[in-house]
């Protein structure tokens, strides 16, 4: 049972009334790793993208001119082309910031087979952890909402019980003891959602957990020890501004790869669903380990946060 209708039940059996959040979701987290709450993380996505967002959830087909890729293979290399407009309420920076990570943390050579998936799950985990932080927020924000006509209930028969008659007693005792339990269910479903929301939030860095989340704020977050929770941003940055460089197999290979990359942001950003990621790992040419419930695409092996 989700702790919303947990709240239903318990304000009903005490005949109380009062506004409920969205239940049947929560996000819980161990080692800064979005895993199941009280259900898993596609059903907290899921709720995300039904929440109230700035962002548009409808297929955009104008945002972006249309028009042929890059010819990467020219004897010139053509130059790599960032996103000029907005898109669904993301702005272009935000854009480019999210192209230029999967740009960097994707496979450095297009031999594998699966390099555009590979593009497009890296670019769902930053658009998945912006959609996990939205939804522990709104949890936290619904679970405090759902504690204050519960206190004001309970404080009222406290205060009923200070002048009650010894008739009248049992029947209010009942009341109380309805109440003061409600409450208490109340309280931890805050206790537990608002920890939740500090958990979601880990995903960017300390200065912005006030802040509204962007793909910018995602992709350039520091973790708890100062290093980069996507070291491909500062990778990326460097072979976008390198580009083009003497060596013309660099060149056409990079001018793929960006190509790849910004196509797998745009799809997203226009409203297609992303990939059901929020972790990856390099997968250090094939060496690492895979574990229980990661799929390896190209040089990366990714989770849904259950790690």
């Amino acid at each position: 049972m989700s702790w919303g209708d947990a709240l239903k039940g318990a304000a009903t059996g005490a005949g109380l009334g009062g506004v409920f959040g969205p239940g049947g979701w929560m996000i819980g987290a161990a080692a800064g790793t979005l895993v199941g709450g009280r259900s898993d993380i596609k059903q907290a996505l899921d709720a995300a993208n039904k929440a109230p967002d700035n962002k548009a959830t409808s297929i955009c087909t104008d945002c972006e001119p249309k028009g042929p890729d890059p010819d990467c293979d020219s004897e010139k290399p053509p130059p790599l082309q960032k996103f000029e407009k907005d898109i669904n309420g993301y702005t272009a920076e935000e854009l480019n910031s999210a192209a230029i990570t999967v740009f960097g943390e994707m496979s450095p050579n297009l031999t594998c087979e699966r390099i555009k998936d590979e593009a497009r799950a890296i670019a769902s985990t930053i658009f998945n952890r912006r959609s996990a932080i939205l939804t522990a927020r709104l949890a936290c924000n619904a679970a405090m909402a759902a504690v204050t006509p519960l206190q004001k209930a309970f404080d009222s028969l406290k205060q009923q019980s200070t002048r009650v008659s010894k008739a009248d007693w049992p029947e209010l005792k009942k009341k109380y003891d309805g109440a003061a339990a409600t409450l208490s269910a109340a309280q931890r479903a805050q206790t537990a959602a608002c920890g939740d929301k500090m958990a979601a939030e880990s995903y960017l860095s300390v200065a912005d957990h006030d802040k509204a989340p962007s793909l910018t704020s995602i992709v350039s977050a520091k973790s708890s020890g100062g290093g980069s929770q996507y070291v491909g941003y500062a990778k990326g940055l460097g072979d976008f501004q390198s580009y083009p460089d003497k060596n013309p197999d660099n060149n056409q290979r990079n001018c793929k790869r960006w190509t790849i990359a910004k196509k797998a942001v745009a799809a997203l950003a226009t409203g297609q669903t992303p990939d059901p990621y929020v972790e990856f790992r390099a997968n250090r040419g094939g060496e690492r380990s895979l574990k229980a419930g990661e799929t390896r695409i190209c040089g990366n092996d990714f989770s849904k946060g259950n790690m």
